[in-house]
């Protein structure tokens, strides 16, 4: 159990952390939430009686996981939510309203079967949303609800080859509604496979990773085009007694090797809230700065 007190904004916090173990099962549960006032400054700071308006916040975080731990495997699974209040110190009447549940499952297999030494996979989601209140008032809302796995196997020695290859994928659904949503509505699905082996015996070594990467990402609007990127990668590297380092990076399309990263509203906050940016703009802001200087937002304009 953690309680926690500070005077600069009088903010409240706690935090409780139980969990034990039967056997080859464990589990865990945790909470915490915390409050706080505007935060206090020091005397002529220019601010009505020295306090920061708006600068308040209130959180709240739970979550629980349990976990099976076998001689040949392992499997486990958590789940988590958190919640947050709080006010912008730069708009007065703005507040942000966020709330995110996320799931995860992981197992594996540690004993070796058929070819393979090693097994491992992950699933896990995330629901996630804020909103911007303005007087109260909710002005734009930011949802975004993605999921994501992966499955990763390694092999027995083969010879002078040892190492694992696996598969991994992605999807999201994104979109902002409300008079400030400049971003466009997009759902994004990414898959990649991976390859990684040592070669060699005694002091020479050789490493190479080889990842081919997609990914594709559609609008509702139609006066965007949807767009597909693909990114193979080869990564030689050899050590021992010759440790030097090559790379090689190829990509079949004339979009770059890097796949673009689709927007990704944050909210960045402490676990336990201990403390927080005293100035938070929002994204659609951000975005209107950006209409101010260019004269057209971000996702106005057809992609080419």
């Amino acid at each position: 159990m953690n309680l926690r007190y500070g005077t600069v904004n009088e903010i409240k916090s706690g935090a409780l952390d139980i969990g034990g173990t039967a056997g080859s099962f464990g589990w865990n549960l945790d909470y915490s939430k915390a409050k706080s006032n505007d935060v206090k400054v020091g005397s002529d700071s220019g601010f009505t009686d020295d306090t920061i308006p708006n600068s308040d916040l209130e959180s709240e975080n739970w979550s629980v996981r349990a976990s099976w731990l076998g001689a040949t495997g392992f499997f486990g699974g958590a789940y988590d939510e958190f919640s947050t209040n709080y006010g912008s110190a730069v708009e007065s009447a703005v507040r942000i309203d966020m709330h995110q549940k996320r799931w995860d499952l992981r197992g594996g297999v540690n004993e070796p079967f058929g070819p393979f030494r090693l097994l491992k996979a992950r699933l896990g989601g995330t629901d996630y949303d804020h909103v911007e209140l303005e007087d109260g008032a909710v002005g734009t809302q930011f949802l975004n609800k993605s999921y994501e796995g992966r499955l990763e196997l390694a092999h027995k020695q083969a010879g002078a080859w040892n190492g694992s290859f696996g598969i991994q994928s992605w999807h999201r659904d994104f979109e902002a509604i409300g008079d400030e949503a400049f971003v466009q509505p997009t759902t994004t699905f990414a898959g990649a496979l991976f390859a990684f082996e040592e070669v060699g015996t005694g002091s020479l070594k050789g490493q190479f990773g080889l990842r081919y990467e997609g990914q594709s990402i559609e609008s509702d609007d139609a006066t965007l085009r949807d767009r597909d990127f693909s990114a193979p990668r080869l990564r030689p590297v050899s050590s021992g007694t010759m440790a030097r380092t090559a790379s090689l990076r190829r990509s079949p399309t004339r979009h770059a090797c890097r796949r673009p990263r689709s927007f990704t509203p944050t909210v960045r906050t402490s676990r336990h809230s201990r403390s927080r940016s005293a100035t938070t703009i929002s994204t659609s802001r951000r975005a209107s700065a950006w209409t101010s200087r260019y004269g057209k937002s971000p996702g106005a304009s057809k992609a080419t």
